[in-house]
């Protein structure tokens, strides 16, 4: 007979009915990750080892832990499965990604998997399953000190201590930086034909060799012309989380966390894509003005832009509060109160050096700027009251979201390094 970890029956969980169950006693299925299992399976991050849960896919959208899908009995969707942070959201509000690097993977004791639709415990989000990231609490002193390369030039570096300062207080201290030197997510540069109407007055520099036709999800004729730069990404967290249990009725605790992550570049003016266009006499590499494509009879009007990966900031601010009283053997009260600072995106997108004719003209470089911001707040009290064979769970929740984004011009920059001004 197969046996069954003492561990997987005797786990108390609470994900699936908000109050303290074993896994034998939980009317819904949850299943759980240790942090032993997280740390057997060697992965980068904690929720690469979610997608050996039967049921649950998870998918990375970019490296360095940026945003990852998690798909739960086959229901896709950010906005279908819910992610909390020791049942806060965490889920950002804006379009319900999740940043999983915002929390150190030594900062993990369990995962909780509830799948099946909580929507009548979590609200909308839940349609799929919850997935509820369990923080430890320290019960001695530790250091650890982590550093992984895996073959996508991706390098972690993590840095914490933790310690339990005596029976009422215990703190929690992480740095973690990640970067990834460059990869390659095989995205290509598309063009799509221009009209025969505006092709007639075009004056075409080149005819050129390399595009490959294909067709959009609509039908329409599209070219790929190039692919491209690889990504470079950096990602710093911090993260402290502090304890404090005054007595056997009262425990408090507070995590704070910081992340931030760009896309750093030298000049600050994007990375610069492949061109598959040459000039189908000299054989240089072609990447701006009109073209002919050899053979095909269409033509594309090419700018440097298409060629430039704008280089970007994300960052996030968050504070989570959480307070436990026993009332008294049979009731129990939680509040919890959280207030997140992000994400904030900004990002440049350097347009053609050469001077242009926009804004009025003649212009000689332009800076595009967009900026994002996001605020949230969350609220949450509960009363937990057992009566004989009965349990009682009443309790109340608020989200409060603003939302705000500027798009900004920065014509005749000659120098976008020190933004100098003509």
């Amino acid at each position: 007979a197969t046996s069954i970890p003492d561990y997987e029956l005797n786990a108390v969980v609470i994900t699936g009915t908000k109050t303290k169950l074993k896994v034998l006693d939980s009317p819904a299925q949850v299943e759980v990750v240790t942090q032993s299992e997280i740390q057997r399976k060697d992965v980068d991050y904690f929720d690469d080892a979610l997608g050996t849960i039967s049921g649950v896919e998870v998918s990375r959208n970019a490296e360095g832990g940026q945003s990852v899908t998690v798909i739960q009995r086959g229901i896709p969707g950010y906005d279908n499965n819910l992610v909390t942070l020791d049942g806060f959201p965490f889920n950002q509000a804006y379009n319900e990604r999740v940043f999983w690097n915002r929390i150190p993977t030594p900062l993990v004791d369990h995962v909780e998997i509830a799948e099946g639709p909580f929507s009548s415990l979590y609200g909308k989000d839940a349609i799929g399953g919850v997935i509820n990231i369990i923080t430890k609490e320290p019960v001695g002193e530790e250091f650890d000190f982590g550093e992984n390369w895996d073959s996508t030039n991706l390098r972690t570096t993590d840095i914490d201590y933790q310690k339990r300062i005596d029976k009422t207080f215990a703190v929690f201290f992480g740095v973690e930086n990640t970067n990834v030197a460059g990869y390659t997510d095989d995205q290509y540069i598309q063009a799509v034909p221009v009209a025969p109407s505006v092709a007639a007055t075009l004056v075409v520099n080149n005819t050129v060799n390399g595009a490959t036709q294909t067709t959009t999800t609509t039908g329409t004729k599209i070219f790929n012309i190039g692919l491209t730069a690889p990504t470079v990404l950096e990602n710093d967290n911090l993260s402290t989380k502090l304890y404090w249990t005054p007595d056997e009725a009262n425990s408090l605790s507070l995590l704070l966390n910081y992340s931030y992550w760009d896309q750093p570049t030298a000049d600050q003016q994007g990375e610069i894509g492949a061109s598959y266009l040459t000039d189908a006499t000299t054989r240089n590499t072609v990447s701006s003005g009109a073209v002919s494509l050899a053979g095909t009879g269409n033509i594309l009007k090419l700018t440097a832009s298409q060629f430039v990966t704008s280089p970007g900031q994300n960052s996030f601010a968050a504070a989570y509060l959480k307070y436990k009283l026993n009332l008294n053997k049979d009731l129990d009260f939680t509040a919890d109160l959280d207030y997140t600072d992000g994400p904030h995106l900004q990002s440049e997108n350097a347009l053609p050096t050469a001077t242009t004719t926009v804004f009025g003209g003649p212009v000689t470089g332009q800076i595009l700027g967009t900026w994002f911001g996001n605020w949230q707040a969350f609220g949450e009290g509960q009363f937990d009251w057992r009566l004989d064979n009965h349990q009682i769970i009443a309790g109340l929740s608020l989200e409060h979201v603003t939302t705000d984004l500027y798009v900004v011009d920065y014509p005749n920059w000659t120098n976008i390094d020190r933004k100098s001004v003509v």
